[in-house]
Parts: structure tokens; C-alpha cells; sequence
């Protein structure tokens, strides 16, 4: 759909064709959205890093991933914040 995915991952080298960074820290251009597939507890770590950052517009944690503090920090920052949903479902609806 014309975006550019960037893997974060700690196992890999690279994933669809894309170099896999360790951390959004390590990410040396800026990100729009952090989509995030992980358990909800990881989700405050997450939300630290992406206001650490200070360039993520939106904060998304996929169907099934819900943690409000992590989303009340990450809107307090100013972020866009997308809890239980699935991002290809929404791109989907979107677009039809």
C-alpha cells in the first residue's frame, strides 16, 4: 500500500526485505508509527522509547493488546494512540 515497513526485532537481519533494527533507537530516520505485536505489559517500555524518540505520530497496539498506561503516556506526548486493533483490518475498511 505504498508504506515502508521497518522491522524491530532482535533476532533477525532482515525481515520482507527490510533491514531489522535492534530498537526504535536505533532507527536513524523518522518513524510515523509504532505498530506494536507484543504483550501488553511490553507496551510501557515501548511507549518510553517513542517518547523518547520524539518523531512517533502514532502509537498502535494490535488486536487483542491493550494497556492504558502505556496509551496515556503515549498520547500525553501527543501521539495518536490505536488500542485492539488490527492494522490491516482498518487499512482495509479504509479503502474499500
Amino acid at each position: 500500500a505504498g508504506y515502508t515497513i521497518i522491522p524491530v526485532y532482535p533476532k533477525e537481519e532482515t525481515i520482507l526485505g527490510e533491514k531489522v533494527y535492534r530498537s526504535l533507537h536505533d532507527i536513524p530516520f523518522p518513524v510515523d508509527m509504532v505498530n506494536i505485536f507484543r504483550k501488553a505489559d511490553a507496551l510501557v517500555a515501548i511507549a518510553e522509547e517513542c517518547v523518547k524518540r520524539g518523531d512517533i505520530k502514532v502509537f498502535w497496539a494490535q488486536k487483542g493488546i491493550v494497556n492504558n498506561e502505556a496509551a496515556e503516556q503515549a498520547k500525553s506526548a501527543g501521539m495518536r494512540v490505536v488500542q485492539n486493533h488490527c492494522t490491516m483490518v482498518e487499512h482495509r475498511s479504509l479503502n474499500s
